[in-house]
């Protein structure tokens, strides 16, 4: 697992094989975490293939998810195996407001994330500047 900081949000992103139990341990870490610690967000991803009843994503077609990544709604997107990936542009809201974020991503995309928490803190200090 990574993680990446921002304003007191933090993102973590869970790696691992198909079919390993991320989404399961994504889920066991919802259910148990602490009323007293800060807001955690566990985003549904977007994924052009058919809906499956074992896992919680948004089933898009090709089209679908290339007209959305083009309107940037994706916080990251990525492609594994010809199946296009995406994660909801919000979590750059809720890492705003201090929340941990958690999502199951692919290795590939760990630097990426990086480079984007980073790309919007630097943004947010050049409109806190001007």
């Amino acid at each position: 697992m990574s993680d990446v900081v921002k304003n007191g949000g933090r993102l973590f992103l869970l790696v691992g094989n198909s079919g390993s139990g991320k989404d399961t341990l994504i889920r066991c870490v919802a259910e148990r975490w602490p009323r007293n610690s800060p807001a955690l967000y566990t985003p549904r991803r977007y994924i052009t293939r058919p809906p499956h009843p074992s896992e919680p994503y948004i089933a898009l077609e090709r089209d679908a998810f290339v007209c959305m990544r083009t309107r940037h709604s994706f916080f990251l997107d990525w492609v594994s195996y010809g199946i296009h990936y995406g994660l909801p542009d919000d979590i750059a809201a809720y890492l705003e407001q201090g929340a941990f974020v958690l999502a199951n991503v692919s290795r590939d995309v760990i630097d990426k994330a990086r480079e984007r928490v980073l790309m919007d803190m630097a943004d947010r200090q050049k409109l806190d500047v001007a």
